[in-house]
């Protein structure tokens, strides 16, 4: 397998996603210098047990790719929901997420790549996280519970290797913060009929006991009886003050993505929206493309 080794790498304790934007100043020759300097930082952190993916914003991939570019996938748009609650679009060029088995191992690779990238890219969003107890999000719920496993994890995640970009993932990313205060004041029960799934132990609801409107009704989708699957790595983060998820996942399709987000925000025809959205407000959203490791070389190599 030739994908990035980051994307199914085991979950580390310590998480750091850094977006950028490329400067309007920086030509050709400097990008490239900053993207073979960022290769060497991560060469470092690598030596200290701290993993990465290095992804690309659709538009900016596709005018300095060395290999072929995938056809589909494209800027995250705005999603406009039926009560008024929306997704924003905050599209970048760059993501780099870390993860890694300290915190202070993770913000020396962190503070490492934000020189190496100095001067070609501006940084426009960095969130540094946590594994949360057992893999939970702030909410208390497991989070990724029905992540596919083995074989399945690749076909999720993976385009197929004989396609235009093969072996490489698409990617989205969204900060959501959470309101914590309204949720915890529900009862636990009432807590899982928002998400779906019993608290303490993670079980799917079925039948007539998912709410139409709970976060897992909305965002499991069959197409023409293909489940529309994502292979989600979010972590939370945050401070007393602001709090809540680092959404990113990765998916063979893109077009996954804008359909799990057009039912959470009833832009589909049954005008459904995830109750969960009372509780938790996207502030930033982009989707990535993550090439594999064999063209993400060929692309740094441009810089010789």
């Amino acid at each position: 397998m030739l994908a990035q080794e980051g994307i199914f790498a085991p979950t580390q304790p310590h998480q750091y996603a850094l977006e950028y934007d490329r400067s309007g100043e920086a030509d050709e020759a400097t990008v490239f210098a900053a993207l073979a300097a960022l290769e060497a930082a991560l060469s470092s952190a690598r030596e200290r047990k701290t993993g990465a993916v290095i992804a690309f914003g659709l538009n900016f991939y596709r005018a300095h790719a060395a290999a072929p570019a995938p056809e589909k996938g494209g800027a995250f748009a705005p999603i406009l929901g039926t009560d008024g609650k929306s997704a924003p679009a905050t599209q970048h060029d760059l993501l780099v997420w870390l993860q890694g088995p300290s915190r202070d191992v993770v913000f020396d690779a962190a503070k490492a790549i934000d020189a190496a990238l100095d001067g070609a890219f501006r940084r426009a969003l960095e969130v540094s996280g946590f594994v949360y107890h057992d893999s939970r999000d702030l909410t208390g719920f497991v989070d990724g519970s029905a992540n596919p496993e083995g074989d399945l994890r690749v076909e999720t995640a993976l385009v197929p290797k004989d396609a235009p970009g093969g072996e490489g993932a698409f990617m989205i990313t969204q900060k959501w913060v959470h309101h914590l205060s309204p949720f915890e004041a529900l009862p636990v029960d009432e807590q899982e009929r928002v998400i779906g799934r019993t608290k303490p132990d993670s079980i799917e609801f079925e039948g007539d006991a998912m709410p139409e409107n709970a976060h897992v009704a909305r965002a499991d989708v069959d197409v023409d009886g293909a489940p529309q699957r994502l292979f989600r790595r979010s972590f939370p983060y945050g401070t007393l003050g602001e709090h809540g998820l680092y959404f990113l996942a990765f998916s063979a399709d893109p077009d996954r993505f804008d359909l799990i987000l057009r039912r959470m925000y009833g832009a589909t025809a049954d005008g459904t929206v995830d109750r969960l959205l009372d509780f938790s407000t996207p502030h930033s959203g982009s989707y990535w493309f993550a090439p594999s490791a064999p063209d993400l070389a060929a692309l740094i190599a441009r810089a010789d």
